[in-house]
């Protein structure tokens, strides 16, 4: 029920390739879309959402399991085949989820059913999910919804595997016509990896032993939080992501937090988070030179970066930052 999207690489050996190795890669490339891993026997599907896991399953004689990433090579028992596809985000958050199915309708003649009625209670109950429709010895045909709204296809042309979009009402019910249709809804998935699964080394850090520490920690997350907000109002928000990762990819070999795929450090929908372990002189020293190189990047001026910091000067400057 997954469909094909753009083919990144298409069936690459386990002979010359190192699994770890391509994935670090596709890390690199901040890629979106999702691997396929086949050893003849077992489907390995893992989903990657600008650079970082967030679900896998595997599929074994019909039966579906998640897995942790880390341990596909363990889990591997004959020569395998890689393939990758990219896909937008939303479809990537989609699919990864497929493995959290829950059915709502079974066996549902869809001829029974009043069309813009039944579609319309998918849409006002927000349905995240996708209708399954059978017909003989005909593929199955799949519609897919993300918050009630239809957002694709499968085999409703008759390309077999191919995602589809923007077909009139006419299309669906001549290609569900005669079938019996399964209304399925999806839950959440399991990210890999987590904060506290993190291994990456760390400087010691320093043990708070008091409240005037935290407050200062914080006025100083506070502090670059507002200039992560200022840039990506200046950005067009999809650039604005890619361009931070990859100034934290880039700065990452001088500081280690800063890897987007540590799960360390972090900006998603305006807040940044940094973890508690992580030493505060050396996350502000490394945050001001990602700030810069994102401002590089995108072509920004640096006045707004320098407002915001005269606002919270007294504390950058005991760190010998300035503006």
């Amino acid at each position: 029920m997954i469909p094909k999207f753009d083919v990144y690489h298409k069936e690459l050996h386990s002979s010359y390739l190192s699994f770890e190795k391509y994935k670090i890669f596709l890390q690199s490339q901040l890629f979106n879309g999702y691997i396929i891993v086949e050893d003849g026997q077992t489907q390995f599907f893992i989903f990657i959402k600008e650079g970082r896991d967030i679900g896998s399953f595997m599929v074994y004689d019909h039966t579906v399991n998640i897995f942790d990433p880390s341990e596909i090579n363990s889990l591997l028992k004959h020569p395998f085949f890689v393939s990758s596809y990219r896909s937008p985000q939303q479809v990537v958050d989609f699919f990864a989820r497929c493995h959290t199915l829950h059915m709502l309708i079974d066996n549902l003649p869809f001829d029974s059913i009043e069309f813009d009625k039944f579609f319309s209670q998918i849409e006002l109950k927000k349905i995240t999910g996708f209708l399954e429709a059978a017909k003989g010895d005909e593929p199955k045909k799949y519609i897919y919804f993300y918050g009630g709204k239809i957002f694709g296809y499968m085999n409703i042309k008759g390309k077999d595997g191919v995602f589809e979009k923007n077909l009139e009402k006419n299309q669906i019910q001549s290609a569900l016509s005669s079938s019996t249709v399964r209304l399925y809804s999806l839950g959440s998935v399991v990210v890999y990896p987590s904060k506290k699964q993190s291994t990456s080394p760390q400087p010691p850090a320093p043990q708070p032993d008091n409240a005037q520490y935290d407050d200062k920690r914080m006025a100083v997350i506070e502090c670059y939080e507002e200039i992560f907000q200022m840039l990506e109002r200046n950005t067009d928000t999809e650039e604005f992501t890619s361009i931070w990762r990859t100034s934290a990819l880039e700065l990452s070999n001088k500081y280690i937090f800063l890897n987007p795929f540590a799960g360390e450090f972090s900006y998603d929908n305006g807040k940044l988070d940094l973890w508690e372990k992580v030493d505060i002189k050396i996350a502000i020293q490394a945050m001001d030179e990602l700030i810069n190189s994102i401002a590089k990047k995108a072509n920004l001026p640096k006045d707004g970066i320098r407002a915001i910091k005269d606002n919270y000067l007294n504390i950058l400057v005991a760190y010998e930052i300035r503006s």
